[in-house]
């Protein structure tokens, strides 16, 4: 007859806290793909960049740098100029709910400034992200569409 007996395994306090920094570590990257994986307009800021737009009341096309950055769904910034002119809007209403980023969806937003009112229409379909921006109240009235290239979390 051959008995055996088990023994807890004991590790050395070092190896002990390595194996717990591992898991710590592990934690973290987990948590930080899934949090990338929830990019919502709702919670978090986003920066929208986009290189060119077209004017849609002239059919026009132009090139050039732009960004829009949405606080929530609480105000968004129009970043023009390399940063030499922002209007920073507030937002007023919204319409939709577009909870993940990553995902097709939509929202409006309601947005006022000054004397100046509109909205902004951020999408993203099976074709690519949008941002479509009207504004009323100025000189002349704006209709742009922006094909966004690039979204970030800030």
């Amino acid at each position: 007859m051959i008995i055996t007996t088990c023994r807890p395994l004991k590790l050395s306090a070092t190896l002990w806290q390595y194996s717990k920094l591992i898991l710590f570590l592990t934690a973290l990257a987990s948590s930080s793909v899934l949090r990338a994986q929830e990019l919502s307009l709702q919670a978090d800021t986003v920066r929208w960049s986009a290189t060119g737009f077209e004017d849609l009341l002239s059919n026009v096309t132009a090139e050039g740098p732009c960004q829009f950055i949405t606080y929530g769904d609480q105000r968004a910034d129009w970043v023009q100029d390399n940063g030499n002119f922002v209007i920073s809007f507030v937002a007023r209403t919204v319409s939709g709910s577009w909870q993940n980023l990553n995902s097709n969806g939509s929202v409006t937003l309601g947005l006022a400034f000054d004397a100046l009112t509109g909205q902004i229409v951020l999408s993203r379909t099976d074709l690519g992200i949008t941002a479509e921006i009207t504004i009323n109240g100025g000189s002349v009235p704006i209709k742009n569409s922006y094909s966004i290239s690039s979204i970030e979390k800030l």
